[in-house]
């Protein structure tokens, strides 16, 4: 059976619309396999919120910079210096965050960065065709999965003809680098989820590509397309956390599967070192 059912739709949201929305998503499955305790505090109790790292607000600044840079300049600025030291500076600074609520306030050198980035992806001729050529961009897709019935959604970055492409920062544009960023945050699986997504909505076949840009000098922007094998392999992992997770919801269980059981632990050589070195 496929994992796609019938009742899929766009949504068009705001993104903390988006993510307030109680269907299941690449990163709500992603917590799930990480301890289904997480999943159930943070998204059927909502008592455990999701801390917003540096990181991933620099993520979201990138985003707002490559594919709405009309809105990014609208909204991004720079504060000006305030002595924070002296009970004048500390009341100029409360009174001009106060003026400046509606912006997103965002340090002088993470905006230098940025622009480095926004620059590298719109120098990379391949990248920004995928960009210009967007028919839409950070929409969202509602559909129900056809294997688990269980209600989904997916914000892919960019949905163009024939193409879905996903924007990446990195620390090591190097293909043996990346790829273990691939790993590391499961872009295989969130490549699948949405190719699936649009799939729901669009009779077509479509090609999903990482435009990747590093966070640091010379800002190199590389664009990876992940082969059939490991888009399979995040098909996999959508399917096996995703039956996981409906029997969870049906049993109201949420015990980690480290829960009650004695697992051995090895260590590798590196780990070991200690043991190993040369007298």
């Amino acid at each position: 059976m496929s994992l796609i059912a019938e009742a899929a739709s766009w949504f068009d949201s705001t993104a903390e619309q988006y993510h307030a929305d109680p269907a299941d998503s690449f990163s709500t499955l992603r917590d799930y396999d990480t301890n289904p305790e997480l999943y159930y505090l943070r998204h059927i109790r909502r008592t455990h919120p999701r801390e917003t790292a540096d990181a991933l607000e620099f993520g979201t600044a990138f985003h707002c910079a490559v594919l709405e840079p009309e809105r990014f300049d609208s909204q991004y600025i720079v504060p000006p210096k305030f002595n924070r030291h002296s009970k004048a500076g500390r009341a100029e600074e409360a009174a001009w965050l106060e003026a400046h609520s509606a912006n997103r306030v965002i340090d002088k050198h993470d905006l230098e960065k940025l622009r480095r980035m926004q620059a590298s992806v719109l120098d990379n001729p391949r990248a920004r065709q995928y960009v210009e050529q967007a028919l839409h961009r950070e929409r969202g897709i509602k559909w129900t999965c056809g294997e688990t019935g269980l209600p989904l959604r997916a914000r892919p970055d960019i949905v163009g003809p024939g193409y879905v492409a996903n924007l990446k920062t990195t620390r090591d544009i190097l293909p043996h680098k990346f790829r273990a960023s691939v790993r590391d945050h499961r872009y295989d699986a969130q490549a699948a989820m949405d190719l699936e997504a649009v799939a729901s909505l669009v009779q077509a076949e479509f090609r999903h590509v990482l435009i990747a840009v590093e966070k640091t000098a010379p800002w190199e922007c590389a664009i990876y397309r992940l082969v059939s094998d490991a888009l399979e392999n995040g098909r996999n992992w959508q399917r096996r956390v995703r039956a996981t997770l409906r029997a969870s919801k049906e049993f109201d269980h949420w015990k980690s599967p480290r829960w009650n059981v004695e697992t051995p632990l090895a260590l590798t050589r590196w780990e070991m070192g200690d043991l190993f070195c040369d007298e």
